[in-house]
């Protein structure tokens, strides 16, 4: 199923985009925290509207592309490791049908004691039964957050989770600061890191729709982060495909390659994964380190490739800006100018991410944070396995500050 075409016309570098992308890019000041789409259309079911910009909290772009890269998906499952104080622990599911509104803080210093307050007095005219509260300690003095805790009650109908361990802030692309994470009714997490004024809006806005018990992301997922059973089965399709045709259980489109940027990797006999993204676009880099895991963890089982349509002479150039190096990427790379997968799929906003089986045909479809490797392990087996990867490779941490390593 690969396509390998000749010749590539340079044109000069687009300006830098930090926001989602589509096939040209924007120069903005203020990324959008969804990735834009094109045509622009009434906001429709999973097409949401873009943030406003005087909700956004500030903060250097890099952070803030960090952020977009989780806008208008599933967030990521709660960890096993998270303590829940006074409670079960949670998942998505049960919060299904109320606005979830996240908020990190730290029992380590006097500010940081008092953002569930704070959040709590913001949140006073919800109801508990459109709006839940979680606090969410990060793993700054976690160790003795919880003795703190027993003796201050939370705000009412608050829930409050430590993450001793960083995972879960982690993969909310969240560290020392405080920040928060908004999820809507249906599962989406819809937006991140607003200032006050902007929270209290977006949650507003958000109790205001309809629920719909049907609608959820793609990806989305009731467990609780721990390894999937083997099934044998491929990932069941459920939750709708934004900004692109849905071709989840059809053949994929051939991979069309004009150029490849690295060595061109083997994809006979193995699950492959397709990345469509570009140097411009700020949320697709933030997903870099995501797919660098990926990568590393089914080398061998699994051929990962980041497909560009940029031409060459732009492509070279975004990497400069960026920063960025071939061995930044633990995974294939390769220049599309045509589009041809791309536009085969309908894909209108990047980055977007195909998982194809053995038979090409797509057995996940979505945005990249939202792959997980369990989805990728129910896949390879599934498939009925390859070479084993090799428990001891490195996994490589976002440039960011992470928590783990």
């Amino acid at each position: 199923m690969l396509v390998v075409t000749v010749g590539l016309t340079a044109l000069s570098a687009p300006p830098e985009n930090t926001g989602g992308g589509t096939g040209k890019p924007k120069d903005t000041t203020t990324p959008p925290a969804a990735p834009a789409s094109q045509p622009a259309s009434a906001p429709s079911p999973t097409n949401f509207p873009p943030v406003d910009p005087k909700w956004l909290d500030r903060m250097n772009k890099d952070d803030r592309a960090a952020f977009d890269s989780l806008i208008n998906q599933a967030p990521p499952k709660f960890a096993d490791d998270l303590i829940w104080l006074g409670g079960k622990a949670v998942t998505w599911d049960d919060l299904r049908g109320r606005v979830i509104v996240i908020q990190t803080f730290t029992t380590a210093n006097m500010a940081g004691r008092k953002w569930p307050e704070r959040l709590a007095a913001s949140m006073k005219d919800f109801k508990a039964k459109d709006v839940q509260l979680i606090a969410l300690h990060t793993p700054e003095e976690a160790a003795g957050a919880e003795e703190f805790l027993s003796k201050k009650a939370a705000p009412a109908d608050m829930l409050v989770a430590i993450d001793r361990q960083g995972a879960f802030c982690d993969a909310l692309n969240i560290y020392k600061d405080p920040a928060n994470i908004i999820v809507d009714k249906h599962g989406f997490l819809r937006f991140a890191a607003l200032n006050p004024r902007g929270v209290e809006e977006a949650v507003t806005a958000l109790v205001a729709e309809k629920f719909e018990p049907a609608k959820r992301p793609a990806g989305a997922t009731s467990a609780a982060a721990s390894p999937a059973k083997t099934t044998n089965e491929y990932p069941p399709i459920s939750g709708v495909v934004m900004q692109a045709k849905d071709i989840r259980g059809k053949q994929a489109p051939a991979l069309t390659v004009g150029k490849w940027i690295t060595d061109q990797p083997t994809t006979d006999g193995r699950v492959v994964i397709v990345d469509f993204w570009a140097t411009w676009c700020g949320p697709c880099v933030a997903s870099i380190p995501h797919m660098n895991e990926l990568a590393e963890k089914f080398s061998g089982q699994a051929a990962c490739i980041g497909l560009s349509d940029e031409k060459e002479n732009d492509f070279i150039r975004g990497m400069d800006k960026r920063k960025l190096k071939e061995n930044t990427f633990k995974y294939a790379l390769a220049l599309d100018p045509g589009a041809a997968m791309k536009s085969a799929i309908g894909i209108t906003a990047i980055p977007h991410c195909i998982v194809m089986s053995k038979d090409w045909v797509v057995r996940w479809q979505g945005h990249p944070a939202s792959l997980t490797p369990e989805i990728v392990q129910q896949i390879i087996d599934a498939d009925g396995g390859s070479a084993s990867t090799d428990p001891a490779a490195p996994t490589k941490g976002a440039k960011r500050k992470r928590w783990t390593s």
